[in-house]
C-alpha cells in the first residue's frame, strides 16, 4: 500500500472529460462541460489527480483514448468549500500515485444539479478537447 499524503487547499486535481461529456455548441467554456461529467464511476468518488504529482499531460495520457478527452483543472479550495462542501482524499494506485477521489457529490436526480454545476464552475480547460 502507498503512502497517502495531506492534499493542501492551494492545491488543483486534474479531471479527465470524454468528449461524449462536452456539449461543442455551447458558449460558455465552463457550460461545455455536461453535468454528467461529474458523476463517479463505481463505488468510490469522482476520479481525479492531483496536480502536486501530476502535469495536464500526464493525466491525458492515462486515458485509454487520449485523443478523446480533454483535462479540466479544479481549485481543492473551491471543491472543499461550502455550499458544496466535498471531500478530496489522495487514493493512489499502483499505477497512478496522483490519483485522489472526490467524494459527497449527491446521487444525480433531473432536478438537482447544483452540486455539478459549481464543479462545472470550478473548472478551467487545460487541456481541450476536439470534436
Amino acid at each position: 500500500m502507498q503512502e497517502v499524503d495531506d492534499i493542501l487547499d492551494e492545491h488543483y486535481v486534474y479531471m479527465r472529460v470524454h468528449k461524449q461529456n462536452i456539449d461543442f455548441k455551447a458558449t460558455s467554456p465552463n457550460r461545455r462541460i455536461r453535468p454528467v461529467a461529474f458523476d463517479a464511476k463505481g463505488d468510490g468518488g469522482l476520479s481525479v489527480d492531483w496536480s502536486e504529482h501530476s502535469t495536464p499531460q500526464q493525466s491525458l495520457e492515462r486515458a485509454k483514448a487520449p485523443e478523446s478527452n480533454g483535462i479540466i483543472s479544479m481549485p481543492i479550495i473551491g471543491i472543499r468549500a461550502n455550499p458544496l462542501p466535498l471531500s478530496v482524499l489522495h487514493a493512489p494506485d499502483e499505477t497512478n500515485f496522483s490519483h485522489c477521489e472526490i467524494s459527497g457529490i449527491p446521487p444525480r436526480k433531473p432536478s438537482d444539479m447544483g452540486v455539478r454545476v459549481k464543479l462545472m464552475d470550478l473548472s478551467l480547460w487545460e487541456i481541450d478537447c476536439k470534436e
